[in-house]
């Protein structure tokens, strides 16, 4: 029990005992005076102690009611003020519930499109790595092919180097049979000589002498011929080994190259790989962020509509205290004049008074009459 409520209850009972004892008082006096005054003139004074008695219960009953009625509408206005205060802050709420509602449900939407864009990110990713993997196995493919050119290559180009060997030998060779040929000749024309000189015996040796000196002079012309064309032949070869060694050079940057593309191919199809994985990933936790929010949303809203509904039944509830106000007659008006009266109280009484005017007029007009 707080000190106002303390000294209503000790005015109350003051005024009670102060009635008390007028009574007493009043009762006391006419007792000495009945016997110095007449029947008629103690009648009259019982009437008129009577109705002072009557007057003064009026009053004392006018003034705890008054007394209780400024305490009551004092809590009145309290309760209509702290009343007003939830209808706002609720409405408030509901006001940012409803833009905290809109503003996921918009983040949904965006994470949502977002979302579908890296599925097909992910899509086209997973055709790039799997279009890199095809590469590599062709690239492998490739350089192995290449390795076998390159070795084929080096065959030919030793097989080339042979060919050329035995070009110079067979060279050696028909240079030989071009000497023979050559002594052959000399040793005919010195047999053509020997026969002339023996006469008529020598005639059939001449002859023999003769052709075999043709023949020489034929295997000198072959041999010679066989030579130059071995020559342009080993030209031939020596041209061919050369554009096999170039070719060999060539096959051989080719397939570094092509190692190195192969291994670059490799690192793509790898990277795409990862970067696959990475987006799945990322997919996966923008759907969780879209779940939250979905689940955000729907709190907000929730959080709107119980806000809404605060608001509502604070509304209903200052309605009540306008009824109750008009039901129990409060003078707020006089009583919003008190000077320790709180700012807070006073506008919440003041927002009684405009509540329910057609009530109260008529209970400030008696209430003005009693005064």
């Amino acid at each position: 029990m707080n000190l106002r409520q303390s000294m209503m209850i000790n005015n109350f009972f003051s005024a009670a005992l102060i009635l008390f004892g007028g009574i007493i008082g009043y009762a006391g006096t006419v007792n000495l005076l009945k016997n110095f005054l007449s029947p008629q003139a103690q009648a009259i004074l019982l009437i008129g102690g009577t109705l002072v008695g009557v007057i003064l219960c009026l009053l004392g009953g006018w003034l705890t009611y008054r007394s209780i009625a400024r305490r009551f509408s004092g809590i009145l206005a309290g309760l209509y003020d702290s009343t007003g205060q939830v209808s706002s802050a609720s409405s408030q709420v509901a006001s940012s519930s409803q833009a905290l509602a809109e503003g996921t449900s918009t983040a949904a939407s965006a994470l949502e499109e977002t979302s579908a864009s890296l599925e097909e990110l992910s899509s086209m990713t997973k055709k790039t790595s799997d279009h890199s993997s095809s590469m590599t196995k062709s690239g492998d493919v490739t350089f192995m092919l290449m390795k076998s050119c390159h070795k084929s290559l080096r065959e030919t180009d030793s097989c080339m180097k042979r060919i050329g060997t035995a070009g110079e030998q067979a060279a050696k060779v028909i240079k030989t049979s071009d000497e023979i040929a050559f002594q052959i000749n000399l040793l005919a024309l010195n047999a053509a000589v020997e026969a002339a000189r023996a006469g008529e015996a020598g005639a059939g040796f001449a002859v023999v002498a003769e052709e075999v000196r043709n023949l020489a002079i034929r295997s000198a012309e072959a041999a010679r011929d066989t030579e130059t064309i071995i020559g342009t032949m080993s030209g031939h070869i020596q041209d061919g080994a050369s554009l096999v060694g170039k070719t060999l050079e060539q096959f051989y940057s080719m397939g570094e190259e092509g190692k190195k593309t192969n291994d670059l191919i490799k690192e793509i199809s790898a990277a795409s790989g990862e970067q696959a994985q990475g987006i799945v990933q990322i997919n996966q936790a923008i759907t969780e962020m879209d779940k939250v929010t979905q689940q955000a949303a729907s709190g907000a809203e929730e959080s709107a509509s119980a806000a809404e509904e605060l608001a509502a039944q604070a509304q209903q509830m200052n309605v009540h205290l306008g009824e109750v106000v008009s039901l129990f007659g409060i003078d707020l008006d006089g009583i919003a004049q008190h000077e320790t009266e709180a700012p807070a109280v006073r506008g919440g009484r003041e927002r009684l008074l405009s509540l329910a005017p057609h009530r109260l007029g008529h209970i400030q007009t008696a209430n003005s009459i009693g005064r």
